[in-house]
């Protein structure tokens, strides 16, 4: 939902958002800790799903009346995680023995962050954008800091009357 003021500001709009995404990582690996011990192999899953309400504050950098706008600004987003899948899995198969560690980095359940925005509308109904994250961590592991820097693109329609 676009907000729009009228007289003096007519470059500047808030935007709510409420999104939805999910991350899913598989990763493995195959090695010793030293030349003496044996050899493991590891793999790390996880699946992340977040619901984001945001509100971004944004300048119209080009404008022509019922053609295009081109704008820039800032998102400031809550992230509100579900954490489906958070495993470590160590199998030696010299010993033939698995050692599975469920929950194995702790992540938080909301955090903040901030992203820096840029995008174009199209006759006031179709919009690109691209969305950097800046700012903002995830983990409450003392001492592992995951901070997401992810480039978001979207496409999106506009509904409802927009008289700019």
């Amino acid at each position: 939902m676009d907000v729009f003021s009228g007289r003096n500001l007519n470059d500047f709009m808030i935007r709510f958002e409420l999104t939805y995404s999910s991350l899913n990582y598989y990763g493995n690996k195959t090695g010793a800790d030293n030349s003496m011990s044996p050899v493991k192999e590891l793999t790390y899953s996880l699946k992340l799903n977040n619901i984001t309400p945001s509100v971004s504050f944004l300048y119209n950098l080009l404008r022509k009346r019922n053609s295009y706008k081109v704008y820039a600004g800032v998102k400031l987003c809550y992230n509100l995680a579900s954490c489906r899948v958070n495993k470590y899995v160590e199998t030696t198969p010299s010993t033939n023995t698995t050692q599975t560690f469920n929950n194995y980095y702790p992540f938080e359940k909301g955090w903040l962050n901030g992203s820096a925005s840029l995008g174009a509308i199209i006759s006031n109904r179709f919009e690109v954008n691209v969305s950097y994250s800046v700012w903002g961590t995830f983990s409450n592991y003392s001492n592992l800091s995951l901070t997401p820097n992810i480039l978001y693109g979207g496409v999106a329609y506009h509904f409802g009357q927009n008289n700019d």
